[in-house]
Parts: C-alpha cells; structure tokens; sequence
C-alpha cells in the first residue's frame, strides 16, 4: 500500500524522520532522501512538467556540479552575478521568482555564479549524468550542547576529505580552506579553525571557484561540558574553554561551573555564551537533565494542570533524562478503563502518539479529556482535549472560554446535541 502527501516546508529545515510504535523508537532517526537543508545560495532547478493548471520544478542541485538536464533553472540572491564562462553559454532571466529578493536565470551550457564576496561557482548542463563535488570534515563529536539552527558540531583535529562522484580521497594542504562565518578571505592552516561558526570550501586549484562548501561549530580539542544530577539539582562543568562563558541567566557557583534546579525545572534549554578575545561570541543550547517534562520544542515548560487541544500537539515535546513511560487515562468519566502507555526515549514529540490520543478521548464524547503523566512518583498532570479550551458559567448564567481567545468578533455559540445544524 503506498499513500503520498504533500507536505511544506521551509527550504532552511532539514526533514528527518523516525519510525515509532505506540511511542516506542524503531529505529534512530535519519535523513529522508532530499531532505537536507537547502542554503540561501545557488539553487539549481529542473522543469519536470507543464500543464494548464500549474508547472512543476525539481530542485536538484546547490552550488557548483555537473546536470543532465538542460537547460536548468539557477536561482540566486539578486546581489549575485550569472555569466558564461565561454561564448557557447546560453543565458535568459526569467520574469517570475520563487522568493522575494532572488532571481531566476533559464541557463545552458558551462556557467559561472558569483557572489558580491567574490565566491564564485561552477554549473555545468547538459552533462551525460549528474555529478556532485563533495566535502566532508572528520573530527571528533561534540556531546552535552547542540548547535542553535541544526550545524555539526568538530573538535579538533580536523581532517578534510573530498570526493568528485568517482573518487574518494584526503584532501591536499591547501585545498580546503576556512574562514569564520561572514568573513570574505579565506585561510589554508585547517589547525587554526575557530573556535566559532566556520565557513568549509573545496575549491578548484585552476578556476578557484567553490566546489563545495559546509557550515560548522569548531571547538577547542579540550571541549567538554558535562552534567551530573545532584538531587533537585544539575551540577554542570565546562572544561576545554579558556575564554568567558555564559549559561543563560544562572549564577557560576566558580569558573565554568554551575548548579541550575532542575526539580521543579524552568527550562528544558539554557543558552551557553562563549566569549572570544580576538572574534565574535557565539551560542549553543545546553540541553538540561532535567525530571521529565512536557515542554514546547524551544525549551520552554508547559505549567502543570495546562490543558491542550489535539492540534497544539505538534508544537509539544515529551522530554526525559534517559528513558520513561508517558501514562495517558481519560479524566472525569467513572468506569471507563480507557488508558495507554508509551516509551519515551529522551525525546518525543507528541504529534506521533495524536491518533492514540484521540482514540482514547473519542469515542466518550466532545468533553472527554486525557491526562498525561509520566510514571516517576510526582504529580505532574497535563490534559488533552479536542480543541484545548474550556466553557464555564459566568455569575450573570452566560458561558465564557476559560483562557482568553485572541481575535476579532469572537463569539460563543451552543446548539443541541439533538439538532447541530442549528445553533
């Protein structure tokens, strides 16, 4: 059985996926085919099909490669330039655009894209099959932060290698290059990195133009922050970092030290702030070890006793130190053994578990609500409805939502069970 569906997303998120079971993970997540997070830069489109209704293009490519296709469509920021780079080259702005503040060159030929920095790119059509510079950099994993918008994360040492789509090999010294985020030179010692948001390029030793590039958090080799739980509270180190840092808004017990509650918590995500002496500070998230908590995907808690409708799901994420069991059992309806339970393995957001959850609320009518709750000993309750919202009787006999509702003319209306359509 195969069902398809259109979804949209934003070209700057990546698309992951994982498979669970009644809340428990198959599988770690990965990548969908395509998925990758598409840069602002160079995008090269295909024209697939053509109807009376609406056209259909194809992304399939970024920056510098070799297409089969041609011609092929180069989207760019309007700051950037398009030329041939011989006299066989066919170039034609388009009068329509994907996204304000780009424009859409219909291209043939060898071409070359150039930003206002001076970084230059190379597309090739009409190629006898498709081809992609690849650059990767090997280095040591970073634990205990995550980079804000979704970067990898090196430690030194740093290793390059490169790949034309018929070799895989390391890259010589001077090939691949570095430079911090924003600026416009680029340096050749990949030991000097950093520390801070870094700009990769692999570019081509006779044309100088980009082949590939990445974006990266570089960290001392030294980097380490680590987090032990102490009772109600976290003891979190930072070693490796001889510069300032800061953790959000909490007080250093000493140097690169700190002691943040976590039972009750206030955030799922704190802010770490390093410093520089001779560069920008930049941040990464601190995910804390906190009790299990229902959170929003930016870190904040929800209140206990909160009320959510099934919609508002999607925005709520299941987070746990290790690994815990969510409870869920409809509130308020005596004798109705209606319950379910699922596996959290350090996060989850509750999107996945919507269809359980409303199998349970469902079948007992429009006021049923399902109280969550994670098996620890605490009494940390939250509830499920179908539309997140609450009617109560005001003193003059007329009904009111209990949370405010933001809008214009926003009315309350009743009608009988017995004769819906009229209200």
């Amino acid at each position: 059985m195969r069902s398809e569906a259109a979804i949209e997303f934003p070209f700057d998120l990546p698309v992951t996926a994982e498979f669970h079971a009644r809340g428990d993970r198959l599988a770690r997540s990965f990548m969908l085919p395509g998925g990758k997070r598409v840069s602002s830069g160079l995008r090269v489109f295909e024209r697939r099909s053509t109807n009376a209704q609406h056209t259909a293009f194809a992304l399939i490519g970024q920056g510098s490669g070799a297409y089969k296709a041609e011609p092929v469509l180069i989207d760019v920021s309007q700051d950037w330039s398009v030329r041939g780079k011989d006299g066989n080259a066919e170039i034609e702005l388009e009068d329509f655009a994907f996204a304000p503040g780009r424009r859409l060159y219909r291209c043939a030929g060898t071409i070359i894209a150039q930003k206002s920095n001076g970084d230059s790119f190379l597309v090739r059509t009409g190629q006898s099959a498709d081809r992609k510079d690849r650059l990767s950099i090997v280095a040591n994993s970073v634990s205990g932060v995550q980079s804000p918008d979704g970067e990898q994360l090196f430690k030194h040492p740093l290793h390059a290698q490169v790949s034309d789509g018929l070799s895989h090999r390391v890259a010589s010294r001077g090939e691949v290059r570095w430079r911090f985020a924003g600026q416009r030179s680029w340096s050749e010692d990949l030991a000097a990195a950093g520390p801070g948001l870094c700009e990769f390029a692999w570019l081509d030793g006779s044309t100088g133009h980009v082949r590939d590039r990445l974006t990266a958090f570089v960290l001392p080799a030294a980097f380490e922050l680590t987090q032990r739980s102490n009772g109600t509270y976290a003891d979190i180190e930072l070693s490796g970092w001889d510069w300032d840092a800061v953790l959000g808004e909490e007080t250093p017990s000493s140097q690169h030290s700190w002691r943040i509650r976590i039972d009750p918590p206030r955030r799922a995500l704190l802010t770490l702030r390093l410093a520089l002496a001779q560069a920008s500070a930049f941040d990464l998230k601190v995910p804390l070890q906190s009790k299990e908590w229902l959170t929003t995907w930016g870190g904040d808690l929800l209140p206990r006793d909160a009320v959510l409708g099934l919609a508002d799901l999607r925005d709520t994420v299941a987070r746990v130190p290790s690994t815990s069991i969510l409870m869920g059992e409809v509130a308020h309806h005596a004798g109705a053994a209606l319950d379910a339970d699922w596996r959290i393995d350090g996060e989850l957001g509750l999107s996945a578990l919507r269809t359980d959850i409303a199998a349970l609320m469902r079948p007992l009518g429009i006021d049923a609500q399902v109280r969550l709750d994670f098996h620890n000993g605490s009494n940390d309750h939250w509830y499920v409805t179908e539309f997140g919202n609450t009617l109560e009787w005001e003193p003059n006999g007329g009904l009111r939502p209990r949370t405010a509702i933001v809008g214009e003319d926003v009315q309350v209306c009743g009608r009988s069970l017995g004769l819906p359509r009229k209200s």
